[in-house]
């Protein structure tokens, strides 16, 4: 594992596990803790999901660099956590149907 893996495997896991934080902290208070996501935001819990689809993204990218071949499979396996965040986080800023 040369240096550049080893840096992007340490950023991967540090914004993962805040990502992971941030989302549970979210759908367990059901409040956004970043003032500036509050206004836009409008179902909070959705948005809670998101960013724990993102975290998941970031875990298996973090496994991508760590691991010994090229990581074009984990890449793509990441990618559907990516794009399911990416939709639930559509959702949440939009408001729910009457």
């Amino acid at each position: 594992m040369d240096t550049f893996d080893l840096v992007a495997l340490l950023v991967c896991s540090a914004l993962g596990l805040a990502c992971a934080g941030l989302g549970v902290f979210t759908l367990s208070r059901g409040y956004i803790p970043l003032p500036w996501l509050q206004a836009a935001v409008q179902r909070p819990h959705l948005w809670g999901w998101c960013v724990l689809m993102f975290a998941l993204f970031l875990a298996v990218q973090a496994v991508a660099f760590a691991s010994r071949g090229d990581g074009s499979t984990l890449n793509l396996i990441g990618a559907v956590p990516l794009a399911a965040g990416l939709a639930l986080s559509l959702a949440a800023q939009r408001p729910p149907k009457t």
